[in-house]
């Protein structure tokens, strides 16, 4: 019995050791869903992607960003309910103010339905990391 509780201590161990950072893991099933890149069905140059440990990061076409002179914005993400978004994005064009936006999301079989005040901003799907080493510049 001895040698059953300090093989599942030892197992315990272990696992803690390898398993990912709370704080690196999105709170529920609806964030590890959004952690990915995404990109507008109608206008493939708006690229963005969440991470698991709440950054996001808007990529910027290559017009808008040589104007802006950047190549991307950085923020974070938050997501409550499931399906309420808030992100807060550092726009160092603005003199490097945050700025606030609130979405709410609406997840299907092949992508995500974005809403704001209740109207449709848009449609996105998924891309892989390859897809959007195209889109870099």
């Amino acid at each position: 019995m001895k040698s059953f509780r300090l093989l599942a201590l030892t197992l315990a161990l272990l696992a803690s050791c390898f398993a990912v950072p709370a704080a690196a893991r999105p709170a529920h099933a609806a964030g590890q869903r959004l952690v990915g890149i995404w990109q507008d069905d109608k206008d493939p140059e708006n690229i963005i992607q969440f991470f698991p440990d709440h950054r996001v990061r808007i990529y910027v076409s290559r017009q808008d960003g040589q104007a802006r002179q950047l190549h991307w914005i950085d923020g974070r993400w938050q997501l409550a309910r499931g399906r309420d978004l808030t992100m807060t994005l550092h726009m160092p064009s603005n003199g490097g103010m945050s700025r606030v936006r609130k979405f709410t999301l609406r997840f299907r079989k092949r992508g995500l339905v974005v809403k704001s005040h209740g109207k449709v901003m848009g449609t996105q799907h998924r891309i892989s990391e390859t897809a959007l080493k195209k889109h870099l510049w």
